[in-house]
């Protein structure tokens, strides 16, 4: 059960680095 969540947390990160700079940039250009 902890390396299934390890490996699912792993992902989560990839996925935050991934989209987060994604979204910021997206509603900073709906701000302008």
């Amino acid at each position: 059960l902890l390396t299934a969540h390890k490996h699912v947390n792993k992902q989560y990160h990839l996925f935050l680095i991934i989209f987060l700079p994604f979204f910021y940039g997206m509603e900073r250009n709906i701000v302008r």
